[in-house]
Parts: structure tokens; sequence; C-alpha cells
């Protein structure tokens, strides 16, 4: 496993978290070897949800696969929000 910390700035705050990735998995593989070359995978969806996204807000993540936007979406809601993530494989 690697351990990787991500601080991504969005709409006038910055949202940070640690994710822990399989370098076995492809998927894995790919969103870390973004992440480290200073990209974001599916940047323009990251866009929305940092606009879109307030404190309280419930935000529901399917197909979640690692968790890389759920982290990111749990953060935007924070404490007071909820973030529900489904995810069908059993790799995730």
């Amino acid at each position: 496993m690697v351990e990787h910390w991500l601080s991504l700035g969005a709409h006038e705050r910055t949202v940070k978290f640690g994710m822990m990735f399989d370098p076995a998995d492809m998927q894995d593989t790919f969103i870390l070897d973004c992440l480290q070359r200073g990209e974001c995978p599916e940047s323009e969806l990251l866009w929305v949800m940092s606009r879109v996204l307030q404190e309280g807000d419930f935000a529901i993540d399917f197909g979640a696969n690692v968790g890389f936007f759920t982290m990111f979406m749990s953060r935007r809601v924070g404490e007071t929000g909820l973030v529900f993530a489904c995810e069908p494989g059993s790799n995730n």
C-alpha cells in the first residue's frame, strides 16, 4: 500500500485528505499516477463539486471505487453533512 496526501484548492478553501493506494490495482495505480504528476483525475468533476457542495449537504457517490471523490465530498459537506458511497466491486 502507498499513502498519498492530497491538498486541493477548491472555491475559497483547501480540501485535505490522505488515501492508501494498492500498487497492484490498476484503478489505484491510475489515480496515484495522476496525483504524483500533479494532475487530478476528472478535474472537471471536482470543479463542479467544489462549487455545488456546501457545508451540511447530502451527497451520493455511486460507483465510489477507492473513494477519491467520496473523500473530497466528505470534506466539502463537513461534519454536519453526509456522503453515502456505494461500490459494488469487492476489490474496493
